[in-house]
């Protein structure tokens, strides 16, 4: 690799995840990216039990806190301490792959400064020979980076590098969202003229949630997110009450999904979520319900 490499410092918040965290960790240690060019910083959001450290790495590696604040405030505190040129978000669910910082910040070199990077997302289930149906409908469906970047103007933090100028240009997250704080500080990155790409082969794995209970907390916890920022309009209900024919082409087509019961099995969730948020969303605008925290 070339010798002049960007610094990079990867920060992941956490909250009582700690042994997924540990494999996160175990992964973010395997990078092909030079451990010299590289830091890692843990933000425990305010976990029951402190964070503690594996035993250290080829990589320097902390743990801050940040207590009392969304996921986007701890992020914030990360951004606030990192050393890094580039700044690469992950989560503490996430396993990246070994060439997901090379391949990332090859993206963002190459396009130059103004660049924001959202990386590919590989969902898997826990157990490859039997997925649940809500594994089965998150492994075709669950973060289409390509597709949100695209058609949605923002990416996931899941799998978010950037350069630090971009930061220091936009600002920071927005810690008052619970949920959504990815999608608003993307808009407003792209609205002032930031270029924001897919970084194909940059990629994390990500595990589906198994249970439709799981599935449904997190509709609730988004619809809430885009209620908090006025995104949850009557105008909308159209849309969201009809079928979800293009979710339904995308299961239908997905490569991850074997033979047509698996399909079915997905789209049963599919229009089960479709509707639940549809309710959700009712909720927060008739008044019923105000929070979903």
């Amino acid at each position: 690799m070339p010798a002049n490499l960007p610094f990079v410092s990867v920060i992941v918040p956490v909250r009582n995840d700690a042994s997924r965290l540990e494999l996160c960790i175990e992964a973010l240690q395997r990078q092909t990216y030079p451990a010299e060019h590289l830091e890692i910083i843990i933000v425990d959001n305010g976990s029951s039990q402190p964070v503690r450290l594996p035993h250290a790495g080829r990589i320097a590696l902390r743990v801050i806190r940040d207590e009392g604040t969304s996921s986007y405030g701890a992020r914030n505190r990360g951004i606030f301490v990192a050393k890094g040129d580039v700044l690469a978000f992950t989560d503490s669910d996430c396993i990246p792959k070994p060439e997901w910082l090379a391949k990332g910040v090859a993206y963002l070199t190459k396009l130059g400064p103004e660049t924001v990077v959202g990386g590919e997302i590989e969902v898997f289930p826990q157990d490859e020979q039997a997925p649940t149906p809500t594994e089965l409908y998150e492994m075709a469906c669950a973060f289409p980076q390509d597709l949100v970047i695209a058609k949605q103007g923002f990416a996931v933090t899941a799998n978010l590098l950037v350069w630090r100028t971009v930061i220091v240009r936009i600002g920071p997250f927005n810690e008052k969202l619970r949920s959504g704080g990815d999608t608003e500080w993307g808009r407003r990155a792209v609205s002032r003229g930031t270029r924001l790409v897919f970084g194909g082969g940059a990629t994390i794995r990500h595990p589906a949630r198994r249970q439709l209970a799981d599935l449904l907390r997190k509709a609730l916890r988004t619809t809430g997110g885009a209620h908090d920022q006025g995104l949850n309009r009557v105008t909308d209900l159209p849309r969201a009450i009809a079928p979800p024919v293009l979710t339904t082409i995308r299961v239908l087509k997905s490569k991850r999904l074997k033979g047509v019961l698996q399909r079915l099995k997905a789209i049963v969730i599919c229009i089960v979520l479709k509707y639940a948020r549809l309710c959700f969303r009712l909720m927060f605008i008739v008044g019923v319900r105000k929070r979903w925290r």
